[in-house]
C-alpha cells in the first residue's frame, strides 16, 4: 500500500527530528488516516454493523503524544470536493 519507493526517494530530503522540535507549534494532522489506522482495532464491529468506539482510541493516543510535548494539534477532516 502507499507509493512504492517513495522513502528512498525523498530520503535525501528527509531528516529525522523529534517532537520536541516542534514544542510551541501547531501541527495539521490528517484524521482520516488516523480513524483508518484506528478502525482496525474494533473491524469486525465495524464491519457487522454493531456499536463501536475502538476506532478513536489511536486518534486520542496520537493527540495525547502531541499535546504531552508541546505541540498543538489542528485536526483536519479532508475529503472529496463536491
Amino acid at each position: 500500500m502507499g507509493v512504492q519507493g517513495l522513502l528512498p526517494f525523498v530520503s535525501s530530503a528527509s531528516t529525522e527530528v523529534s517532537l520536541e522540535d516542534y514544542r510551541g507549534q501547531t501541527l495539521a494532522c490528517d484524521a482520516s488516516v488516523w480513524l483508518h489506522r484506528g478502525a482496525i482495532s474494533c473491524a469486525r464491529e465495524l464491519a457487522e454493523g454493531e456499536p463501536a468506539v475502538g476506532f478513536l482510541r489511536f486518534p486520542l493516543r496520537m493527540i495525547a503524544l502531541l499535546k504531552r510535548h508541546g505541540v498543538r494539534p489542528l485536526i483536519a477532516f479532508l475529503g472529496p470536493n463536491q
